[in-house]
Order: structure tokens, then C-alpha cells, then sequence
């Protein structure tokens, strides 16, 4: 057994539509300075549910850039797909977390409203390019979510992700936590 610290790598999904859109940058601060360490690494993903193409963004022990804004070069691009509840998106986005940086223990956070988490509210086009006035509401429902999961890299490999993290209200559902524990060591969420 060694002594050597664990290496972790923090993988945030962010869903900011335009309420959230100030406290997701305030949080990709954050996560910055979380990830100047030598033993912590932070993938961000953040889908402001609207026109704006997702952006990711990495931070680790390598960036010197003072500035959030420049998403990392090797990860731009990112399908839009039916945006952030799409499973598809999200098993993606924690593949390529996983790759770029492997044998770590690895921390998923899903950072959005509660019970609108991951939601999707873009309008529907009619064929013409015109917006129809009923949106179309998409969510990541916790089947989704455990299919998600459920195919990635971690899951094939027979791991599990060490920490889920619930960032919105309304999501440590008993519910959530019976359909992840194949593939979650541990659940942590608001008391909310």
C-alpha cells in the first residue's frame, strides 16, 4: 500500500439557463482555483439550454490562464443532440473526462435546477425556420440518468464512480440513489 495522495478528477454537467447563467460562471470560478492542485483535476461542462453551443472547460495543475473563458482546445467539440438531458451528452462528456484523465477516482457533480435538472426548453422550429410557442421539455429522468451512467467507460470497466454530487434542490431523491447504485459509490445532494 503507498502513501501517495489520491488523484481525482471532478466532473461537473452544468444546465444554466439564463437564471443560473451568473452563478455557473461564479461556480467555474471556483472550480478553477479547486483545480491549480497536483492531485485534482475539473472537466466542466455547461449547456445554457438556448442557442449558445455547450462549452467545456478544463482545469488542472497545467493552466496558467487567469481567465475561465478559454475552453480547452482538445474538447470543443461538443453535439448539441437534444442538449444536456441527453443521456447520450452526458455518458460522452464523463468518456471524455475519464480518457483524458485516467486511473483516478472520479467525482460527478449535476449542476442545475431540482426538479427541472438537466431540463431542455428550447422551442420547437416548423419546418419554415419559425419558432412554434410550445416548448418542448426534456428532462434527464433518473432512468435516464442510470442509462447514462450505465454506459460509460467507468461502468464497462467494472468501476464505479466514486461521489455523485446533487448541486440543485429537490434531487437526493431515494428514488435517484436506488437507480444509481450500480454505478455510484457514494450520493451526496442538498438537504433540500
Amino acid at each position: 500500500m503507498t502513501n501517495e495522495p489520491l488523484k481525482w478528477t471532478v466532473m461537473v454537467y452544468i444546465s444554466a439557463d439564463g437564471v443560473l447563467a451568473n452563478f455557473a460562471v461564479e461556480s467555474l470560478k471556483q472550480l478553477k482555483r479547486a483545480g491549480k492542485g497536483a492531485d485534482v483535476a475539473v472537466v466542466a461542462q455547461v449547456d445554457a439550454n438556448g442557442p449558445i453551443r455547450p462549452k467545456r472547460y478544463v482545469f488542472d495543475a497545467s493552466d496558467h490562464s487567469p481567465s475561465i473563458e478559454v475552453p480547452t482546445p482538445t474538447l470543443l467539440d461538443i453535439p448539441r443532440g437534444d442538449g444536456t438531458p441527453d443521456p447520450k451528452n452526458l455518458t460522452e462528456f464523463i468518456n471524455d473526462a475519464t480518457k483524458q484523465y485516467p486511473d483516478r477516482r472520479y467525482c460527478l457533480f449535476l449542476w442545475g435546477h431540482g426538479t427541472e435538472l438537466l431540463l431542455d426548453d428550447d422551442a420547437t422550429e416548423d419546418p419554415n425556420g419559425t419558432n412554434v410557442s410550445q416548448p418542448v421539455k426534456r428532462y434527464l429522468t433518473p432512468s435516464n440518468l442510470k442509462n447514462a451512467l450505465a454506459k460509460t467507460d467507468i461502468a464497462n470497466a467494472k468501476k464505479k464512480i466514486a461521489i455523485l454530487g446533487m448541486d440543485a434542490c429537490s434531487m437526493d431523491m431515494v428514488e435517484i440513489a436506488s437507480e444509481l447504485g450500480d454505478f455510484v459509490e457514494f450520493m451526496v445532494a442538498s438537504q433540500e
